[in-house]
């Protein structure tokens, strides 16, 4: 292929992690839809996905030519509905545009319908029916994406993200769309491979700035270093979705050289399943996590209910356990982010700042994760959610909608009740309430991973607990009906009955 000028790219996403398990749906218009050049101005100059592909396409001089991107909160399969209204612009938008170079999507990898267990292999399969076989479709993908044959089989190459916390999606979203570009105008010729290890990962074993997945991320940037090889990721699978095969996915791309990126994608994929038992949760019992606690002589100690995470699409975020554990051993001087329960919100609001009030708070929208637990407390602060982010820390920011929050101390713990879930990416929160992080013994978070990003530099401890919850570890204890057995570590077949004998 010689150097193409002129290059016109159609541009589209659909950005769904789908927590199967509970019978919650997409609404007709969810999150966030942006249409067409709107999408283009509101997202140009941010580090966002979107952003940084508009930045390397008008760096190059290539045309983007947008239809619609969709970021539903993450909840449940998508409705057909929904989802087709999306699909059904994106598809209009590339026939509108034709003829065209190739197609820049944005997709997250974990999505499913109604009808469609693998949302991402429905898309580039209906993309590639109107575009032909020559034109390329791209689409960078989360870590937590799951990769099915029709995403393999329908789209070009995909670039995953190697962090988690995700510090790296503008990165990825740049590479894939450096490397389509390069593609068009000759200078590579992309063959990507993928295997799968047959295994799944808790989100909570999945942090990449900590061991076994820092060494995995390790072992990918010195596959990426070889000659020959233009990417590789380990996209380390979204476990919550009873779908075929929600598991570790590998894949490399190679220039011109299928066999090499097979070879590659084939030793990245043993080396994950060599340290297989390293990836087992070692989560804490919660009341050996509050000895834990209060043994270490300064705080704060951040304890991670990671079980009752809400970005994870299942955690109701109003989870009683932990809590309970800390009031009833008496724990003081420390604060809890957060508990979602509008209910005890609007209480707290009615009987205003200083006043005393007797309610019950959490456990109120999901079964498996404590009963509802009487407080007597007095209302500290009152707020309408809204906060000023740290520098840097923006992104994540604007995606946590709090609406009416509340700070309710009940016998020395500061509890932070939202009418919203309530993100935990920006220490900037605490402070606009009047609270102070670093002042605390204790911080109880309720998040998997992402509050890493705030909290490491701050914690003298991080304990990771055991609790019951919907994005939790027991990951045996779903309905499973899909999922193509044996898997590690569902099954004895995958773990090896060596593997279980204790000396």
């Amino acid at each position: 292929m010689t150097e193409k000028s002129n290059i016109r790219l159609v541009g589209g996403g659909i950005s769904h992690e789908s927590f199967t398990f509970v019978p919650e749906y997409m609404p007709k218009r969810p999150g966030i839809q942006q249409y067409g050049q709107e999408a283009l101005d509101s997202n140009r100059g941010t580090r966002t996905n979107l952003g940084a592909m508009i930045e390397v396409c008008e760096r190059e001089g290539v045309e983007l030519i947008p239809t619609v991107y969709g970021s539903p909160a993450s909840k449940g399969r998508c409705l057909d509905e929904s989802y087709y209204s999306m699909l059904n612009t994106i598809i209009e938008g590339i026939e509108k545009a034709m003829p065209i170079d190739g197609v820049l999507l944005l997709m997250h990898g974990g999505g499913a319908t109604e009808t469609e267990d693998d949302l991402e292999g429905h898309v580039v399969e209906q993309v590639r029916k109107v575009v032909g076989d020559k034109i390329p479709i791209v689409s960078p993908f989360d870590m937590h994406a799951n990769i099915g044959p029709k995403t393999m089989k329908y789209g070009t190459f995909y670039c995953g993200y190697d962090r988690y916390p995700h510090f790296d999606s503008y990165e990825r979203s740049a590479e894939v769309t450096e490397l389509l570009i390069e593609t068009l105008r000759g200078k590579i010729d992309p063959k990507i491979a993928y295997a799968q290890p047959n295994m799944i990962i808790t989100p909570v074993m999945q942090k990449s700035e900590y061991y076994p997945m820092k060494a995995v991320i390790a072992k990918v940037h010195e596959i990426e270093a070889e000659p020959g090889i233009l990417s590789a990721t380990c996209a380390a699978g979204y476990p919550y979705a009873d779908v075929p095969y929600p598991g570790v996915t590998t894949m490399v791309i190679a220039d011109g050289n299928k066999k090499l990126a097979q070879e590659k994608a084939n030793e990245l994929s043993q080396f994950i399943w060599d340290m297989r038992l390293d990836f087992l949760a070692r989560v804490v019992p919660v009341d050996r996590a509050i000895d834990m606690a209060l043994a270490e002589p300064e705080g704060p100690v951040v304890l991670a209910d990671q079980a009752d995470n809400p970005g994870g699409g299942a955690g109701a975020q109003d989870g009683t356990v932990a809590l309970k554990a800390m009031l009833d051993r008496g724990v003081t001087n420390a604060c809890v982010l957060g508990m979602r329960d509008a209910e005890a919100v609007a209480k707290a609001i009615e009987v205003g700042v200083g006043s005393t009030v007797t309610m019950k708070i959490g456990g109120k929208l999901r079964p498996w994760v404590g009963d509802p637990l009487e407080v007597t407390g007095y209302v500290k602060c009152i707020s309408d959610g809204k906060y000023r982010p740290s520098r840097g820390a923006a992104w994540w920011a604007s995606r946590d909608r709090l609406n009416k929050t509340v700070v309710l101390n009940v016998k020395g713990i500061d509890i932070i009740i939202t009418e919203l879930g309530c993100g935990t990416t920006d220490l900037a929160l605490y402070r606009s309430l009047g609270l102070d992080p670093t002042s605390y013994k204790m911080l109880l978070v309720k998040s998997c991973v992402h509050y890493r990003r705030a909290h490491d530099p701050i914690a003298k401890k991080t304990i990771e607990l055991d609790t019951p919850g919907w994005h939790g570890t027991r990951l045996a204890a779903f309905p499973w009906k899909k999922l193509k057995r044996p898997v590690f570590p569902l099954d004895v077949e995958a773990i090896g009955i060596s593997e279980l004998k204790t000396e």
